[in-house]
């Protein structure tokens, strides 16, 4: 008997610990609801915003682009590789500020990509 009334205490305790754990988070969502709701919705302008970026390279490819990932392929698969490369490519030259139409990676890097290349 000892050992059940033992278990119902540590039970008890354990829910006790779980509604305060509750109620913090539910204070915490009040507090800070509207804030969290205004990122995603913040985020879902962003990747619209880049999903028509992307849309745009695949209809008017930049030079660059063109160079190292040729035109974009018809077939679906090829299609996402291709805005996946694209997108990585973009990503890199907003990071390193490359803004040339006609190079796509910083000189350090283009060195080193053609290392051993003739």
């Amino acid at each position: 008997m000892g050992r059940l009334h033992e278990r119902l205490t540590d039970t008890a305790d354990e829910i006790a610990r779980l509604e305060r754990a509750q109620d913090a988070y539910l204070a915490w969502r009040t507090e800070h609801g509207r804030l969290v709701a205004r990122g995603q919705a913040a985020a879902q302008v962003l990747q619209a915003r880049e999903d028509w970026l992307l849309d745009e390279l695949v209809v008017y490819p930049p030079a660059y682009l063109l160079v190292e990932l040729g035109p974009p392929p018809a077939n679906p698969e090829g299609y996402a590789a291709w805005r996946r490369g694209a997108q990585a490519l973009e990503c890199y030259r907003a990071t390193y500020d490359i803004d040339d139409p006609y190079r796509t990676l910083a000189d350090d890097v283009r060195a080193v990509a053609t290392m051993g290349v003739r």
